[in-house]
């Protein structure tokens, strides 16, 4: 039995309520960490794994959670994303591995910058990066990397390629390992099924985009992502914001009676499955959610991102994701003329040799997974344990003067705004 630490709030294989998983933020604030934790579950798991799913802080907030690892643990992996930023207490998370006597394998870690000229000019989180690397080092043989402006950002700090990190992009992108499933493109017309995904700051050029295609493709759902939207989608509650942050065109969607979740078209999803599931009645996907767009390409699904800075245009990079900046996004541009001259096959190409990188690197940190020595199975031993559990995760609305909608609001909304309140 190979028993697994694993950075994450829940495991696919012990699902939880839509209400528990809001709630308790179980999938650290924004549901796109589903994605690439699904991956990495599906990868890891053999038919001699058990896992140990909590979020660093959760182990921390136990007296001695650090020494139960290192009692009942042969590995901890941390899947991330971003962490390489202001808000991020990577320090503490360094200070956790350090006391680790187990190997600590990181698995798709990565800078957010605005651009990537703000790399050379170094960040007030230097130091608190050094300290993360150094002590995850002790413990592994490489840290895998997001893309290549995490990989200049460390070689800045003192770091060695192929010596210290190396880049993998995101685990997300291996679900079905050596295989990428071909795009599903189809003709344009106004019957095509959309999932568009979005965020509250952005280009108001590509807010506009996002309308028109609305009005022009009415089969379209809006998918939001983090906690606060689906919040505001399952019960009710405003999702208020000050100053510049705030939308004023009315777009996006910040209360319970905008058009989008009124009708129900503003969904969300707190089970990676489930959103695995929705994306094959889905045409074409876009915005400006990196994930929200990797959870539509890793299922054949032609997806077109928006990025908004260099942890999201890296990844696209890398896994040759079609992509444009969000700056350069303007009035003229209309997303039927992007969809209809995209080469969306453009995933596809290199997606083995990008796998056979991935798997080098999980074999030189020593980790137990689904395709050593050349396997792939057609059901992994995670797909065959899922097939027995109900699917769930569905976060949605519907009529705002529903019956259920009301209960919702007075059994949990009131609350959810009580906290928000007091905090």
């Amino acid at each position: 039995m190979t028993r697994i630490y694993i950075r994450a709030g829940m495991s696919p294989l012990k699902p939880v309520s839509v209400g528990d998983a809001v709630q308790q933020d179980l999938f650290g604030f924004n549901t796109g960490n589903l994605v690439f934790q699904y991956s990495t579950f599906r990868t890891l798991m053999r038919e001699d794994t058990d896992f140990d799913a909590r979020w660093p802080k959760q182990v921390l907030g136990v007296p001695g959670g650090v020494e139960q690892l290192n009692e009942t643990c042969d590995f901890a992996v941390f899947p991330m994303a971003d962490a390489f930023r202001s808000d991020y207490n990577l320090r503490a998370l360094a200070n956790m591995i350090r006391k680790l006597r187990v190997p600590c394998v990181v698995i798709g870690c990565g800078l957010k910058a605005n651009s990537p000229d703000d790399i050379k000019k170094g960040f007030p989180f230097d130091d608190d990066v050094r300290a993360f690397m150094d002590a995850v080092l002790d413990k592994s043989a490489l840290v895998g990397l997001r893309g290549e402006y995490t990989a200049e950002y460390l070689q800045r700090l003192g770091y060695v390629p192929e010596r210290h990190f190396t880049v993998i992009g995101c685990p997300s992108m291996f679900l079905h390992g050596p295989v990428m499933p071909e795009p599903r493109v189809k003709p344009i017309d106004e019957s095509i099924r959309l999932s568009i995904n979005t965020r509250m700051t952005q280009n108001p050029a590509l807010n506009s985009m996002i309308r028109n295609a609305e009005a022009r493709f009415p089969n379209y759902h809006l998918v939001l992502q983090v906690r606060p939207e689906l919040a505001m989608i399952a019960y009710g509650v405003p999702n208020i914001v000050k100053g510049a942050e705030r939308d004023t065109t009315g777009f996006y969607p910040c209360f319970p009676w905008h058009r989008d979740v009124r009708s129900g078209r503003a969904i969300g999803f707190t089970e990676a499955r489930t959103w695995f599931d929705y994306m094959k009645d889905v045409d074409y996907c876009f915005g400006s959610r990196i994930h929200g767009n990797i959870a539509a390409v890793i299922n054949g699904v032609p997806s077109y991102v928006f990025t908004v800075d260099t942890r999201m245009e890296e990844l696209c990079r890398w896994s040759n994701i079609n992509y444009m900046r969000v700056d350069q996004v303007t009035d003229a541009i209309d997303i039927r003329d992007i969809l209809e001259n995209t080469d969306f096959r453009s995933v596809c190409r290199g997606h083995r040799q990008r796998f056979d990188h991935y798997v080098d690197f999980l074999n030189q940190n020593g980790l137990p997974h689904i395709y050593q020595n050349g396997e792939n199975p057609d059901r992994a031993p995670l797909d065959m344990a899922l097939e027995k559990l109900p699917m769930g995760g569905v976060v949605h609305r519907g009529c705002m003067h529903s019956v259920e909608a009301c209960r919702r609001w007075l059994e949990t909304g009131l609350t959810v705004v009580k906290r928000r309140l007091k905090g």
